[in-house]
């Protein structure tokens, strides 16, 4: 469940959060977290209860030592570290001619080359410095291109890494869209586009459930959306629009309630990275770069 207020993310707040369940469930002795990508050095005690977490991206290796006492059965101590993972210091021989036979195994599959990209393609936020994302704004050309969609959406966190420049290879797809989500078809009226976008934003509260778009842009004020146009006009809010996105979208994933409404709802049979792939071999040579889809009119990311 994470930490709230915690981690790399300075807006996660966490309603019921590992401190909440170690309060109303003290028998608990150890919650090994995640979610929030805490960096706990020592861990942290919330009542009789140890929660530790190691941070984020592999960087540490987290290590909890128990101190048993057999005849109370209970645990007297705990101890808890995080170790520094140094790739500078090579691999282990051992670990790794334990790996190599899967590395050749799979590597037939995932080196196989999908497409060119002219300049690196950010996909992370905490990379950017802005809402747009160029891959947000690549991964939605594809799906709208490849649907015959009006407008694409995709949810800023299913985007887990950038596209470097050159070759890119089906590994590196599976890895900036690691989930495997379906592609979703259906149509919403412009009002509830609108009210969508705001489910993406919660007042200012930007997160994963901000949406890169394409065949639309907009702009926020206040932490709300102040205004959405396609082809530089006005959405109109009574008209009905079709839609592609991912299947986790489609199910009102990170709070995108008004999508409950959408209609002509179809998912699959298409995963996301199947369709980029497609889009990919298609075109050849890609490029994204922001463009103005994500206007933030009264401040900046954090």
């Amino acid at each position: 469940m994470g930490l709230s207020e915690t981690g790399l993310s300075l807006h996660r707040l966490i309603i019921n959060d590992d401190q909440k369940l170690a309060q109303q469930v003290p028998e608990l002795d150890l919650i090994v977290g995640g979610h929030s990508h805490t960096y706990l050095p020592k861990g942290l005690k919330q009542g009789n209860t140890w929660i530790v977490q190691a941070g984020y991206r592999g960087e540490f290796l987290g290590r909890v030592d128990l101190t048993w006492n057999p005849e109370s059965k209970k645990i007297v101590s705990a101890q808890a570290q995080l170790l520094e993972v140094n790739p500078e210091a090579g691999m282990d021989a051992t670990i790794q001619s334990q790996i190599e036979p899967y590395r050749k195994k799979f590597e037939a599959e995932l080196g196989v080359p999908i497409f060119e990209a002219k300049r690196t393609i950010i996909g992370q936020r905490n990379q950017a410095g802005t809402l747009e994302l160029p891959l947000g704004n690549l991964i939605c050309d594809a799906l709208r291109s490849e649907t015959k969609t009006e407008i694409a959406f995709f949810n800023t966190g299913g985007l887990r890494s950038s596209l470097a420049q050159g070759i890119v290879k089906k590994r590196d797809l599976l890895e900036a869209f690691p989930f495997r989500n379906l592609v979703a078809i259906g149509t919403l009226t412009g009002s509830q586009i609108i009210s969508l976008l705001n489910d993406g934003l919660r007042g200012g509260n930007f997160a994963g459930g901000v949406l890169q778009v394409s065949g639309l842009s907009y702009s926020i004020k206040n932490g709300k959306i102040d205004q959405v146009l396609m082809s530089g006009r006005p959405i109109v809010l009574n008209k009905t629009y079709s839609f592609s996105t991912n299947s986790y979208v489609v199910a009102a994933g990170d709070k995108l309630k008004t999508m409950k409404q959408a209609k002509n709802v179809k998912t699959g049979p298409q995963t996301v990275d199947a369709i980029l792939i497609q889009f990919g071999k298609k075109n050849k040579v890609l490029d994204a770069s922001i463009e103005g889809r994500i206007i933030l009119s009264d401040s900046t990311v954090p």
